[in-house]
């Protein structure tokens, strides 16, 4: 078996890292641009991290209003190409934030359903799905390195 990481087992865990990028930010994208065209409020999940004391009203309108552009805009720089190390590292770190974020709203309650505002309003998902969800998201951007810019849309439309 070669110890080349683009032969053998490398190849596989090198397509995960490549398909979980392009997963977590088309996901990111997705749910900015929902927000934007369907706008549904503070969303529940900030308004428990209100309730509980975490958030200030004038933070949570603030996030409400500034996130969808926040998550497009990041979504954008990563789909570029730009840093794609840097890129990945920050989508990873944003869904851990996030998921530290339902965790602390879900107050201990890990089965009880949570409308985490991830695509506009409407989802009942339960509490330790959502995590589970972004933690799987995560964990593998953050194994990506520099190489993975040459499977970047840009660098393979460049490449043709």
């Amino acid at each position: 078996m070669s110890a080349h990481p683009e032969h053998g087992a490398g190849r596989w865990w090198r397509r995960l890292i490549v398909f979980d990028y392009y997963l977590a930010v088309v996901l990111l994208l997705a749910a900015g641009l929902i927000k934007l065209v369907r706008p549904g409020g503070v969303g529940e999940l900030l308004q428990s991290l209100w309730e509980q004391g975490f958030l200030s009203l004038d933070a949570m309108l603030a996030i409400a209003r500034w996130q969808p552009w926040g998550e497009i805009a990041l979504a954008l720089a990563a789909l570029s190409g730009w840093r794609v190390q840097g890129c990945a590292r920050t989508v990873g770190t944003l869904y851990l934030f996030f998921a530290l974020l339902i965790g602390v709203a879900a107050d201990g309650y890990w089965t009880q359903p949570l409308d985490c505002g991830c695509f506009g309003s409407g989802g009942q998902t339960p509490v330790y799905l959502l995590v589970a969800r972004n933690l799987l998201i995560a964990l593998p951007l953050f194994f990506a390195d520099a190489s993975l810019g040459r499977r970047t849309l840009p660098a393979l439309i460049r490449r043709r």
